[in-house]
């Protein structure tokens, strides 16, 4: 397991990448807020990582639980499922 807290780093990338030319299944799960989905959309189009829990069914069910916020930023795309937040 590989936590980066955040973007990953420099040293961070460099383990998943060592990782995943190494054979490894990586896996990728954020938080559904928008800097995880971008986070998410690095760790997946650089690392090859497969989405965890990350997807739309389970956004939706995150949903339900969470309480309502007023956003005001623009909106990433999910690059993994071509879903929008």
């Amino acid at each position: 397991m590989v936590c980066t807290d955040g973007m990953p780093a420099a040293a961070q990338r460099v383990i998943l990448r060592q990782l995943a030319d190494a054979g490894a299944l990586l896996r990728y799960h954020g938080d559904f807020d928008w800097a995880g989905v971008r986070i998410g959309n690095y760790v997946m189009r650089e690392c090859g990582a497969q989405p965890w829990r990350f997807d739309a069914a389970n956004y939706v069910a995150a949903v339900a639980q969470a309480p309502l916020q007023d956003l005001h930023w623009r909106v990433p795309k999910a690059e993994h499922y071509g879903m929008k937040l």
